[in-house]
């Protein structure tokens, strides 16, 4: 018997022998060997465990400087904040108005003026616009259209 065989594989030494003696078809000899590497596949898979390449190396964690920090609830806005927040709304809104052609152009007169002109015509432009528009009459972001800037 040769040293350093598994049982499997003595197992299938006999099996073998015996094959042979009985003189078996060759199919015969492939069904014994793929039962075989069945079984060392078996037998390999119970032994052996998976292990990850972190299994190899010590894991450090690091300690926090100055211990774990507690999270500061974040403080109410402020009045300026909020005023701040309304007034980008306003823009933007406005800042649509002006985009919106199906209210005639907007070169060269002010919103209001646009808005009088839109529902002069019938083009139903939206009351919340004026309303705007009348809330701060001498804001000339509020007053002028987007195109201020950009000579004709």
């Amino acid at each position: 018997m040769r040293r350093g065989r598994t049982e499997a594989g003595r197992c299938f030494d006999h099996q073998l022998r015996t094959v042979h003696e009985k003189k078996v078809p060759l199919s015969g000899y492939f069904a014994l060997y793929s039962s075989h590497l069945s079984q060392i596949n078996r037998s390999h898979a119970m032994t052996t465990k998976r292990r990850l390449i972190t299994d190899s190396y010590r894991v450090v964690k690091k300690e926090r400087r100055g211990g774990k920090r507690e999270r500061s609830p974040t403080p109410p806005p402020t009045p300026e904040q909020i005023e701040n927040e309304a007034r980008q709304v306003d823009l933007e809104k406005l800042k649509q108005f002006d985009l919106d052609w199906r209210f005639g152009p907007c070169t060269g007169i002010s919103r209001l003026q646009r808005w009088d002109r839109a529902n002069l015509h019938g083009l139903n432009p939206p009351e919340e616009i004026k309303e705007l528009l009348l809330q701060t009459p001498h804001d000339a972001e509020y007053n002028l259209s987007l195109w201020r800037d950009y000579p004709l």
